[in-house]
């Protein structure tokens, strides 16, 4: 008879528990439970671990995290019944880590529980005009300039200029709009070169340029379409009341020719009212058409990967939320139905209905976070569904502000990416950035 030790006995359960359970319900749940789950304090959040038999759990840290309204202590097991929903809530903020166990002594999944500060929003939905001027002015473009012998020259070319370029300083003189770097070239080109200061990416260079006397005007051309600064229509997608930010646009802003970001030196929003709407189709996206207003009603003061932040100087009512409401953590996230705020005539904030499609659970913050569907018959038909300007409208679910709306499929207008709110909130410091996960056991 053959005889086996407890390491054997383990290794046969283990394995006989991997082949019954693969491809099962129970290994999907096993598969899907998260890592890490990040919650406002005092938030709930229910999870599932779908497996036979009961479950025993421990916090590496006490008063921090209750599963089903008990508290777990450091280190002091709990018992949770298998396959049951539990109701994770986070106590206090910091972070701790749990140990789940099968039948009490077969370790299965660790959880990291980030509890950060609570915080509520009001949430956005109006149209805005956004204004922006740069450091400097970007080479957006090039162009050959006809010399008076009939030749075809392109002096910025040939110094070595490309697009994207950030023009600093020209002949010693601050770059900080067209008008300076053109007025500088037309006084001193006579006299020989120009030089250029420019950033490239994170590099700054010396471009010296010979001018070129166009033929037909008389004038010096430096032979470079340059631009400083950016303007358009987005939409507002929260306000804090109490730090008077907003966010708003929910991606970065950059420069239409070149895709290179743009760095800001000043920036203003101002209302806008849509006048109309270029219906989206399949392989060309729609876009809102604004008319802006002169008055600004706040700074910009941050263009990030996830939207224009700054302060408000003139906070705009709100239709549908006199006050704020929690704002809901990746993790609060889930498939299925939510709303977005946006304009689709005139000034009015409308409520729309979409559904979150898919929660995309992301390591580190990105701006597609989940893929959404415009399922409101209404938008769909005024608008064709996600359009140019609506990238900012803010995503509510649950009674949460979740998200905002950044891009749009281009073969498909009614879906389009949004990204989680908390990336948002965290750019502007009004979330704490996540933190690394702590050391739990002693070994």
């Amino acid at each position: 008879m053959i005889r086996f030790t407890q390491r054997q006995w383990f290794g046969i359960l283990l394995a006989a528990l991997v082949l019954i359970a693969s491809g099962s319900p129970q290994a999907r749940s096993l598969a899907n439970f998260p890592a890490e789950v990040r919650l406002p304090s005092g938030a709930t959040q229910h999870l599932v671990l779908d497996l036979p038999g009961n479950l025993t759990v421990r916090s590496n840290r006490t008063g921090l995290v209750r599963i089903n309204g008990n508290e777990l202590r450091s280190n002091a097991w709990s018992q949770i019944a298998g396959g049951e929903a539990m109701a994770v809530e986070s106590m206090g903020q910091g972070q701790a880590q749990l140990e789940f166990r099968l039948f009490g002594w077969i370790p299965i999944k660790r959880l990291v529980i980030e509890s950060v500060p609570p915080i509520k929003v009001i949430p956005g939905g109006q149209s805005i005009g956004v204004r922006l001027s740069s450091h400097g002015v970007m080479v957006v473009g090039f162009t050959s300039i006809t010399s008076p012998d009939g030749r075809e020259r392109e002096p910025g070319r040939e110094a070595g200029l490309e697009l994207g370029d950030v023009i600093m300083s020209v002949n010693g003189r601050e770059a900080s709009t067209e008008d300076v770097v053109a007025r500088v070239v037309r006084e001193t080109a006579g006299s020989g070169s120009i030089t250029l200061e420019i950033r490239r990416d994170d590099e700054f260079l010396r471009k010296v340029i010979k001018p070129v006397v166009e033929q037909e005007t008389g004038v010096y051309r430096l032979g470079i379409y340059i631009r400083d600064g950016a303007a358009g229509v987005g939409t507002m997608t929260f306000y804090h009341p109490e730090t008077g930010k907003f966010g708003a646009l929910g991606h970065i802003i950059a420069d239409a020719d070149t895709s290179r970001p743009i760095e800001i030196k000043s920036g203003q929003i101002v209302q806008a009212e849509i006048s109309g709407i270029d219906k989206g189709t399949q392989r060309q996206p729609g876009e809102k058409i604004g008319i802006l207003d002169s008055e600004p009603i706040g700074r910009i003061e941050k263009n990030t990967p996830f939207g224009i932040l700054g302060t408000m100087d003139k906070p705009q009512a709100h239709p549908w939320f006199k006050e704020g409401i929690p704002v809901g953590t990746a993790s609060q996230v889930v498939e299925g139905e939510a709303e977005i705020l946006t304009v689709v005539e005139g000034n009015r904030v409308d409520r729309f209905k979409i559904e979150i499609q898919k929660v995309i659970r992301q390591p580190r913050p990105d701006g597609k976070s989940m893929i959404i569907k415009i399922t409101d018959s209404r938008l769909i038909k005024r608008t064709g569904g996600i359009v140019q300007g609506m990238s900012g409208s803010p995503i509510i679910q649950n009674g949460r502000l979740v998200g905002a709306v950044t891009h749009v499929f281009v073969n498909d207008p009614t879906r389009g990416y949004g990204l989680f709110i908390e990336w948002m909130l965290m750019e502007g410091n009004l979330l704490p950035v996540e933190t690394p996960r702590i050391s739990a056991w002693k070994v």
